[in-house]
């Protein structure tokens, strides 16, 4: 029970840094401008967030 518990919590973690990398995307496009710099923080994020819903899908949970 409490490893279940604990890979949850790092489902969680895992989805919040892929949410925090867009957002941090986002800022830097309008803070610094640089486009490279956003597709990479997008790209970082959109990974989090795909592992995230495969490890899901695969019921690892």
């Amino acid at each position: 029970m409490k490893s279940s518990k604990f890979k949850l919590f790092l489902v969680l973690v895992w989805i919040l840094l892929g949410v925090w990398n867009l957002g941090l995307a986002a800022a830097v496009y309008f803070i610094v401008g640089n486009f490279i710099w956003t597709l990479a923080h997008v790209l970082a994020g959109l990974m989090f967030l795909a592992v995230s819903v495969w490890v899901k899908k695969k019921n690892t949970i």
